[in-house]
């Protein structure tokens, strides 16, 4: 069947995804339920029906897709509700964070959006972080033999740029909230863009960690495919099994380099320079994923 499925043309092959299996069956699902929400918000005209069955609709689409995602596979119900919690958090403080980034005309006078906004963030920041590393644990065999695959790989790139974004988090919910008190004229909104790119980003590696095998069984995913290119240029590890991590001299130097680097992301803050920012917290993300990787031996 699968082999049928292989030679068949596009149309048998597009068909036998959507009908057949579970990934394209719940694509259908989302697909129709983007359409009904689309329907809705151009045809009902009283906001209050409007949020309100956009709120199930949406709602209806989370659940759909936290009970096909790999958590759910893996372990079905624990899975898609952590799935399903990590989701909703993601999105109250990203979906707020991008909408009012990009769309809103306002530019002055932000004191009250900031405070309970960013009491909204750091409620779905702690849930992301809990809900994340226990699906990390569901779905990793082990967190640093992952790193030989794809997934791991993406995962601990993932991970990195979480912890930049935590960085811009705290200058956005604690610094700008500073400014605007004293500033009523201050507009927090550029860097709350570059926040929201840096969200966009993880979404991007989010959606490319979809389609690689998970690495709850790294042996035998192995045998299936060849270690992660990364895994093989960044590593010096001769050979396949448990891995490790024992630092090096490379390693260290390259968690001392991040740490400096670290620490100006501060000064860049207080020069209020977004480029420089962005530039110092790629430099962090970049030395401890090479003060990492170095440090990965056979155990």
């Amino acid at each position: 069947m699968l082999q049928g499925y292989r030679d068949g043309s596009f149309l048998s092959s597009l068909i036998h995804v959507l009908t057949q299996l579970k990934g394209g069956q719940s694509w259908i699902l989302l697909f129709s339920l983007s359409g009904l929400h689309m329907v809705l918000l151009n045809t009902v005209k009283r906001p209050k029906i409007v949020y309100s069955f956009s709120l199930l609709i949406i709602v209806g689409m989370i659940l759909t897709q936290s009970m096909t995602g790999h958590s759910a596979n893996t372990n079905s119900f624990q899975g898609a509700l952590f799935h399903t919690i990590h989701f909703i958090a993601v999105g109250a403080w990203s979906g707020i964070l991008l909408v009012v980034s990009f769309f809103s005309d306002w530019e002055h006078h932000w004191e009250s959006f900031v405070g309970w906004f960013t009491k909204v963030a750091i409620g779905c920041i702690v849930w992301v972080i809990l809900t994340g590393v226990a699906m990390s644990l569901l779905l990793s065999e082990s967190i640093v033999g992952s790193w030989m695959l794809s997934y791991g790989q993406a995962l601990l790139v993932k991970h990195l740029l979480f912890i930049v974004l935590l960085l811009f988090a705290f200058v956005n919910g604690f610094l700008i909230k500073r400014l605007v008190a004293e500033d009523a004229g201050f507009s927090p909104k550029r860097w709350w863009k570059a926040e929201s790119l840096l969200v966009v980003f993880i979404y991007t590696i989010t959606g490319y960690m979809t389609e690689q095998e998970t690495p709850h069984n790294i042996a035998q995913t192995l045998e299936q495919q060849e270690p992660s290119v990364l895994f093989r240029l960044f590593t010096t590890v001769d050979g396949l099994g448990p891995l490790t991590l024992a630092p090096n001299l490379i390693s260290i130097a390259s968690l001392v380099l991040a740490f400096i680097f670290l620490l100006f992301t501060a000064v860049m803050v207080k020069r209020n320079s977004l480029s420089g920012t962005f530039f110092v917290s790629a430099m962090v993300v970049w030395c401890l994923y090479l003060g990492l990787m170095s440090s990965v031996s056979l155990s």
